[in-house]
């Protein structure tokens, strides 16, 4: 079997005229983001995508979170133009970031309305510290990023319901 990838000229990839959807998670680590935005793409393989900041951080040797902003601000503007063109051509994008930083999901319904998407909330905030807590440690003890208890105490903490 051969797969063949952009053979010859193309128009520019997408669905233009699709009214497209960004799907925005909020919750702590551990809170099960990364599983439901798998759960969303799913339902949908054709026209979403997700958008990761653990993958831009692993994909940029900044994992777990950078020392330096400035590593942190150039994935935020990855993340959010990404958004946009992906918008702007019909794809639905899943955001599995935490959210919990103030503003940040205001950000992400400026980025739909400005691409013409509709914006849906997925509010994992109520998960309970200590299952996102157990979470984690079952991913890390299967190989997968670990997240130090203190930090997701920290981010439970600064969580609440997103509206």
């Amino acid at each position: 079997m051969s797969v063949r990838i952009f053979s010859g000229p193309r128009e520019p990839a997408g669905f233009p005229g699709r009214a497209a959807t960004a799907f925005v998670l909020v919750g702590a680590p551990g809170s099960g983001k990364t599983t439901e935005a798998l759960r969303l793409l799913a339902q949908d393989l054709v026209h979403r995508y997700i958008l990761s900041r653990d993958v831009e951080r692993e994909a940029n040797g900044c994992l777990p979170v950078s020392p330096h902003p400035e590593q942190e601000d150039a994935i935020t503007v990855a993340l959010e133009s990404g958004a946009r063109a992906l918008l702007a051509m019909g794809w639905d994008v899943i955001v599995d970031t935490t959210n919990v930083q103030p503003g940040a999901v205001d950000r992400w319904r400026a980025v739909a309305a400005r691409s013409g998407a509709k914006f849906q909330l997925v509010d994992l905030t109520g998960v309970p510290v200590e299952q996102c807590i157990t979470n984690v440690a079952a991913r890390a003890a299967a190989g997968g990023r670990d997240v130090p208890e203190q930090v997701i105490r920290a981010m439970h903490g600064r969580c609440s319901p997103a509206g």
